[in-house]
């Protein structure tokens, strides 16, 4: 094309349009106002939601419902007390001078009860060990079974992070004796595989030893069972590890003292055999404990003696039962059967007396505060090596402030005592099918008479019951009644066959749904009120509320009252909590979260009948469980099932159900609702909302549509990471391969040696005063020099174009021209005017090229399809982090995938920096565009689109200068991804044409998806990962580090696949960059996702608003620092040198 027709066509270039400009201001204007309008409307949106979730509605009250009738208890007369060798004498075998400062204090811990581990948490700071039954039955061959394995991880894990300073020895429990054991220690081969079992649990628990409780051997085991002790002491020593030997309440023997001597502690339990069944008596009398406490320690060490305590209670009935019941149980029957609390002076143990509704006497004796007070100031007065405490969740919490750790029992520690504190669980007598928990605790009132002479507790009044929660139940006995209730549920799959088979045999039931599964299936929610069953509530989520707060609580619960109301416009009253209700009523955070279920106006409903349906038995397993459980309840007791209609295959449940429901029947058993149980209509449970007026209906409807959208929110990012993800595998994929493949082109290509017949250089520059110089340099010294290089200053306002022409005034190839500012497009079609030359070669004024760079690109040009060949271009100004980030992507991005792309003639810009293009092919694209900030990707496009080939070559190097601040940063990168952009919706007809398919499907949607909307995505992904990590995190925690969510997984599975992608594809760059230097920016490949990626995602938000406004964006000049090194690998010809400045 003659010159002049160049100019021609570029007059024509200059006055086109930028794309995505309205000249007119209009589209501006109507984003603004919309935008503002969707901003209003989005906040007030989120406040009405907040306020709603926050707001609690008034639920059914169930006044009329049919509340339990409760045993009636009344007091006993006092009856004569016997006693374990009680004296009607004060006991004067100890009278105390000093009590030990030093002693340890041990105590025992049921880890299968909930409250125990709950008084373990709450008092792990009065104790220096503790004694828990994870070791049990041992088999015939020598192997130790765990008991309750299950809680040893999880409490050992919550014990590393809350308590490291605590001990723990693992009793091998009262299953591991008589002939068994003896049979087992007579054999050599199997003590030692018993020991080696119990030292590898020791270890790799990180425990402290083991304790050993033989209990009633015969004399015939007795070298047995030492040889065991000597043993298992053997291998406890090789970790540092102790041994406990607990020995029984009898009179020490020689065989005792034998294995006190082996052990390095010797447990007495000085209480009564508490796991016998003996008649109503004193547990622990005062005489009878320092008796007994006397005699041992004129036989064994007391330096290795642990005295043992005991602080529970143990009701006796007529019958012959007998059980141990915690300090808190028993006031609860004192409170009920109005019985006063005893003291007896012989024994100084209390004790209460009833009768209950069969008119079976019973006898309760304790050992409170008040015996542990007595108790633990003779202990101590021995000076022994510690004291024990049976057991955790049955004492009297106010025995903690006299016999803890760094508390002793003297008479300035009386005051806690007299004020007995209520214990932290709940007394449930478990019997209807509905209960309420209200928060009643207070502090009771105790008199005591203290005796001077041994500082002794003689005698207590129990004034005022120390009140623990209260638990209010409802429910008709079940006159034959069972409740089929459904939780997790509605589920797509599962729910509609549970309904068909209802509707088939004509039988209720109660669903406890979860809000986000109801969000999700909005008409099974009206089928399954249409049908006449019930809904309760199960939370939104199906968090495990223990440990939960309030507010959290509040929220599960108040988001999917909202869908229900929103759904069916109804509320309910009735909840269940997820993970079993029956283990939240014994664990001391679930009974906080139940104390606001109720304080919300919820009833608990219960589970009596449970087929453990959830972990996928068979159908007939399920059958059977539940009529072997229906067969042993008693005739008062609810009959409510739970089974589940959601949360994983639900199979067997469906196979099972038409089997239940038909042997139920054969047992003359009728189905009904949970409203049944308790006495009242259907519509009284689940109230209508329409009665509360149009503000809550509309309330309701905008909080249902407002849950709905974040639980589609919410439901979509893992779908989007999984989609994403996998994009982005298949991405890898095609660059790895085909950048490898490209490496085996590139040896190929070494032996070009073509040279254009002519070669101009065009330097477009705009106020580069301080670095053209530098880039002339580096042209002047390339190995191959015939060119001419035309510097067009773009109407700077600096002395660009003055000192140019100062520096090189003797070097005939170096031409300056100065035009009017223009753009850089502009300036460099002003340059092509200029030239003739066969090739063309363009770049920034603050380049520095390399020696070889210029032969190098110009080479490919031999093949005459050839339109273009892109550079590698380099940060050549490392000195700040930015720069640092930015270099890593120019080698792990940028270079990577034009190596990759070449292949499909897809390479989306021949980089500014450095870059050679075909004169011919150039005009007959159009020039260098002037509707796009990015006419360097602009015209590449254009290129390819016509036919002509564009090729990458990496030994063409050229070092650039990339911003050093984050405000240099932002303002390029607006500039790029706005002309990327701007490219992209030029050339959109290309996804329809077939003569350029590189651009057709790999150009255009590499620059839509993977540099526009994954960047848009990116900063919403991140926010998930963030939520994700710390609501995992926080279940972590709470569940102490044994419980991992399924979200928390997912999403740093979802990380974790980004992180490699990005760590492979920047080795792989490097590796064939070339230079070992460039290994020293990898690291940064792990914290560009959390600090320089958001820069992009800013820009990427910033660059959508303005192409949808329609603003004009400028050039936006940099400011150049000079700080890129020149290259000077050999001399400037002289002939070419400089002139001085």
């Amino acid at each position: 094309m003659p010159v002049g027709l160049v100019g021609v066509w570029q007059m024509m270039n200059e006055q086109a349009t930028p794309i995505f400009t309205d000249p007119t201001g209009r589209r501006k204007r109507v984003t603004n106002l919309f935008g503002g309008m969707l901003i209003i409307a989005a906040t007030m949106a989120l406040i009405g939601l907040l306020v709603a979730l926050i707001h609690s509605p008034v639920l059914p009250s169930l006044e009329h419902a049919a509340a339990v009738v409760e045993d009636v208890l009344s007091a006993k007369a006092p009856a004569t007390t016997g006693g374990l060798n009680v004296t009607s004498q004060l006991p004067t075998l100890f009278v105390a001078s000093s009590l030990s400062q030093n002693a340890l204090r041990f105590a025992f811990v049921q880890s299968g009860d909930s409250r125990s581990i709950g008084s373990l948490k709450e008092n792990a700071s009065h104790l220096d060990a503790i004694i828990v039954d994870w070791l049990g039955a041992v088999s015939p061959d020598g192997k130790i079974a765990l008991r309750n394995s299950a809680s040893i991880a999880t409490l050992r894990e919550w014990m590393r992070q809350t308590t490291p300073h605590l001990a723990i020895f693992p009793l091998i429990s009262e299953e591991f004796v008589g002939r068994k054991l003896a049979a087992v220690l007579a054999s050599a081969d199997l003590r030692r595989r018993l020991v080696g079992q119990i030292g590898e649990f020791v270890r790799s628990h990180d425990l402290s030893g083991v304790t050993f409780a033989p209990g009633q051997m015969p004399s015939s085991s007795h070298y047995a069972i030492a040889s065991f002790l000597s043993d298992l002491r053997a291998e406890m020593r090789t970790s540092g590890g102790k041994v406990i030997i607990q020995l029984p309440n009898a009179d020490v023997s020689s065989h005792d003292v034998e294995l006190a001597n082996i052990a390095d502690y010797a447990l007495l339990t000085l209480y009564e055999d508490t796991y016998a069944t003996p008649a109503a008596q004193p547990l622990a009398p005062q005489s009878w404990f320092e008796a007994k406490l006397h005699a041992a320690i004129r036989r064994l060490d007391r330096t290795k003696l642990i005295v043992g305590i005991g602080a529970y209670a143990k009701d006796t009935s007529d019958a012959g039962i007998a059980q141990s019941i915690s300090i808190q149980t028993a006031w609860d029957l004192m409170a009920r059967s109005g019985a006063e609390l005893l003291f007896d002076a012989n024994s100084l143990n209390p004790h209460l007396m009833f009768e209950d509704g069969r008119r079976t006497k019973h006898t309760v004796w304790l050992l409170d505060a008040v015996t542990g007070y007595n108790q633990g100031r003779v202990a101590l007065s021995i000076h022994p090596a510690g004291i024990s405490l049976w057991r955790l969740g049955l004492e009297e919490p106010s025995v903690w402030d006299v016999i803890g750790r760094s508390n002793l029992p003297k008479e300035q520690l009386l005051d806690p005592i007299k004020v007995p504190q209520p214990a932290n669980d709940v007394v449930d007598h478990d019997k209807g099918a509905v209960f309420s928990i209200s928060d009643e605790r207070k502090p009771g009132k105790r008199n005591i008479t203290v005796d001077p002479r041994r500082n002794l507790i003689v005698d207590e009044k129990l004034i005022d019951i120390p009140k623990s929660r209260k638990v209010e139940s409802w429910g008709q006995k079940n006159q034959r009644r069972v409740a089929l209730t459904f939780d997790d549920g509605p589920d797509a799959v599962y729910t509609p066959e549970v309904l068909d088979i209802l509707k088939e045999k004509k039988v209720p039931a109660t669903f406890f749904i979860i809000g986000q599964n109801a969000l999700q299936n909005p008409n099974l929610m009206w089928r399954l009120y249409a049908e006449g069953h019930e809904i309760g509530n199960h939370t939104f989520t199906h968090p495990n509320l223990a440990g939960r707060s309030t507010s959290e609580a509040e929220f599960e619960l108040n988001a999917t009252q909202h869908v229900i109301e929103s759904q069916l416009r109804i509320r309910t009253a009735l909840f269940r909590a997820p993970y079993n209700i029956d283990d939240v009523l014994t664990n001391q955070d679930g009974l906080d979260v139940l104390d606001v279920v109720s304080k919300l106006g919820y009833v608990n409903v219960r589970v009596t009948v449970d087929p453990n349906d959830w972990a996928n038995p068979t159908s007939k397993q399920i059958v059977n469980r539940i009529l072997k459980q229906i067969a042993s309840k008693e005739d008062d007791e609810s009959l409510v099932v739970l089974l589940h209609d959601s949360g994983g295959s639900r199979r067997s449940t469906i196979t099972a159900l038409p089997m239940i429901i038909d042997e139920l029947h054969k047992r003359n058993y009728k189905f009904a609702l949970v409203s049944d149980l308790l006495g009242v209509s259907r519509d009284e449970v689940m109230q209508s909302i329409h009665a509360k007026g149009i503000m809550s209906v509309a309330l309701a409807e905008l909080t249902g549509t407002g849950l709905g959208w974040v639980s589609f929110f919410v439901r979509s990012m893992p779908v989007l990471a999984i989609v994403t993800a996998v994009i982005g595998i298949l991405r890898l994929a095609v660059i790895i391969v085909f950048a490898l493949h490209h490496c085996v082109r590139e040896r190929d290509r070494r032996a070009l040696k073509w040279r254009p017949k002519s070669l101009s250089i065009l330097v477009p520059a705009f106020n580069e005063d301080k670095v053209i110089c530098k880039t002339i340099r580096s042209l002047l010294v390339s190995r191959w020099r015939k060119f001419d290089i035309i510097v067009i200053d773009d109407g700077s306002s600096d002395e660009t174009a003055e000192v140019v022409r100062r520096m090189f005034w003797k070097t005939r190839r170096v031409k300056v021209f100065k035009k009017e500012n223009g753009g850089k497009s502009a300036a460099l079609n002003f340059g092509l005017r200029q030239t003739n030359a066969e090739i063309v070669i363009a770049l920034d004024a603050d380049t520095i090229f390399e020696p070889g760079a210029i032969e190098k690109l110009v080479r490919h040009f031999v093949d005459p399809n050839v339109g273009a060949v892109a550079g590698r271009a380099v940060v050549g100004n490392e000195v700040s982090l930015m720069a640092r980030f930015q270099s890593l992507e120019y080698v792990s991005s940028q270079n990577l995938d034009r190596r990759a792309f070449e292949r499909f003639n897809a390479i989306g810009v021949v980089p500014g920096a450095i870059g050679a293009w075909r004169r011919e092919g150039l005009i007959e694209a159009g020039g260098f565009p002037h509707d796009t900030l990015a006419e360097d990707a602009d015209a590449t496009v254009a290129l390819e689109r016509r036919g002509w080939k564009v090729l990458y070559e990496p030994a063409a190097v050229a070092m650039t200068e990339a911003p050093e601040t984050v405000r240099a940063f932002l303002k390029q990168r607006f500039r790029w991804m706005y002309g990327t952009l701007q490219v992209a919706f030029k050339h959109r007809g290309a996804l329809k044409d077939r003569s350029a398919p590189g651009v057709r499907f790999i150009t255009i949607p590499n620059i839509i998806i993977f540099q526009f909307l994954f960047t848009l995505l990116a900063p919403i992904m991140d926010l998930l990962l963030v939520m994700t990590l710390l609501v995992g995190l926080r279940e972590w925690v709470l569940t102490g580090g044994l419980i991992v969510s399924d979200s928390l997984i997912k999403v740093s599975v979802y990380w974790a696949v980004f992180q490699s992608i990005d760590a492979v594809l920047a080795a792989l760059a490097i590796r064939l960059n070339g230079e070992r230097r460039a290994w020293s920016l990898f690291p940064l490949i792990f914290i560009q996702r959390f600090c320089y990626r958001q820069l992009l995602y800013a820009v990427a938000i910033r660059t959508l608003l303005a192409a949808i406004k329609g603003q004009f964006v400028g050039w936006g000049k940099l400011l150049r620092t000079g700080n890129v090194q020149e290259i000077a690998r050999r001399p400037v010809p002289m002939s070419e040198a400089a002139a001085p400045a």
